[in-house]
């Protein structure tokens, strides 16, 4: 229906952009760092693959892939200083699994990233 919100998984450049031409509402990007969580992806984009994809879509992105509490604020920088900006998600499967609470990963995440209580301000 009208109300629906439809994500696409891309692992590319051009699968972004295909996604965006064909109406989805978010992108998930991945991966962006290699990780052991899924093993059956394509290459890392880095930081400079998702800066990439950010400038050639405006939908609203969720980075996925080895996100870490050591990477989270260069994932975030990498993005919010171009011109368009709009924020990113992160998404961070392996932390949240390992840790007892999920509280326990996102306090772990340094103030730098810009994250209070899980949110991106």
């Amino acid at each position: 229906g009208p109300d629906r919100i439809i994500g696409i998984s891309v692992e590319s450049l051009d699968d972004a952009v295909q996604a965006a031409r064909n109406g989805a509402d978010y992108l998930g990007v991945s991966p962006i760092f290699a990780t052991a969580t899924k093993t059956d992806t394509a290459r890392p984009l880095g930081l400079v693959g998702l800066t990439k994809i950010r400038q050639a879509v405006t939908q609203p992105l969720v980075a996925i892939g080895g996100i870490s509490a050591a990477n989270a604020a260069a994932v975030i920088q990498a993005v919010s200083s171009l011109e368009k900006a709009m924020p990113v998600s992160l998404s961070r499967v392996g932390s949240v699994i390992i840790s007892r609470l999920p509280e326990d990963f996102l306090s772990s995440l340094p103030e730098s990233a810009g994250i209070h209580n899980g949110h991106h301000w």
